[in-house]
């Protein structure tokens, strides 16, 4: 059998339920509850100014409003296993309309130091902007424990830093098997590309499984 590339959302987060998702971790560095990290809906800011409560419905954001100048906090995705996937990205929503306040974007392995990805940093985004990162650097054996840090440092006094719809997306290559009919002229029914040899013009149906799920095709050989 051979492999059939599929393409799997390893992390969604979109904040919309408006609770802090259990699974990610914050800072309070900055000591304002619940965190340098908060909803829109667990706490309102004037300094959230962008129109409405996020990207779609609720989002994160970095309180940098009422949080000491210079100060840094974090959130922390949920551990991910990307050691079968040949390819992943990270995207993130982010808006943050003036000041001098930046986002920095990290990530590690198996609770290894955190290295920063991306850009050197992210700054002001006067709307709504859509921010991919390539993770090829996180991919293969051994990457089976990859955390994302979003790291926020405050200005004080200027607009939050809006984070909003966070997913990583990766193409794995699964095993897969084949399946040919008719068998007649075909020097195996059994592989993804058989050498067909008809005596006659003949349509050849192949069915491809992998991780459960099956799809048909067709080719047609004239002789």
């Amino acid at each position: 059998a051979t492999g059939i590339s599929a393409t799997t959302t390893i992390l969604n987060e979109t904040f919309d339920s408006g609770t802090w998702p259990s699974a990610w971790t914050r800072t309070n560095n900055g000591s304002n509850s619940p965190g340098d990290f908060r909803t829109s809906l667990e706490f309102g800011s004037i300094g959230n100014t962008w129109s409405g409560t996020g990207y779609t419905a609720h989002c994160s954001y970095f309180y940098t409003y009422l949080t000491s100048i210079g100060v840094s906090g974090d959130m922390i995705t949920p551990s991910m296993d990307l050691s079968a996937q040949t390819s992943a990205s990270l995207t993130f929503w982010i808006y943050n309309s003036d000041g001098t306040d930046i986002l920095k974007v990290y990530a590690n392995n198996a609770g290894g130091s955190f290295s920063q990805i991306g850009a050197t940093s992210y700054a002001v985004y006067t709307s709504w902007t859509q921010i991919t990162i390539d993770l090829s650097a996180y991919l293969g054996s051994g990457f089976n424990d990859v955390k994302i840090k979003f790291t926020g440092t405050s200005d004080y006094g200027n607009s939050n830093i809006g984070i909003d719809d966070v997913e990583v997306v990766g193409t794995a290559n699964l095993p897969a098997s084949y399946s040919w009919s008719p068998a007649a002229g075909l020097s195996s029914t059994t592989i993804a590309n058989p050498v067909a040899t008809p005596a006659s013009p003949t349509t050849y149906v192949m069915t491809a499984t992998a991780n459960g799920c099956s799809v048909k095709d067709s080719v047609d050989i004239i002789v």
